[in-house]
């Protein structure tokens, strides 16, 4: 079973972008211990919609920003 794109190329590079923030707040800054574990969480989700193209929050309201060529 394949999943179907709904992440297009701009909102998958604001998703990488914004885990690669997220991820450096949380290698260098100073903040407390859970909001490193929730800054880490955001960046993993990031990374994981941005790499797979795919986000079940995009799925569950029926949002696509991907251009499917047909």
């Amino acid at each position: 079973m394949a999943i179907e794109c709904n992440v297009g190329v701009l909102d998958r590079r604001i998703r990488l972008a914004i885990g690669a923030i997220f991820l450096v707040i949380v290698i260098g800054a100073e903040v407390g211990i859970l909001t490193k574990g929730v800054l880490f969480l955001l960046a993993a989700v990031g990374f994981v919609t941005g790499f797979a193209q795919f986000c079940p929050l995009w799925a569950l309201f029926g949002v696509n920003t991907c251009k499917v060529e047909k």
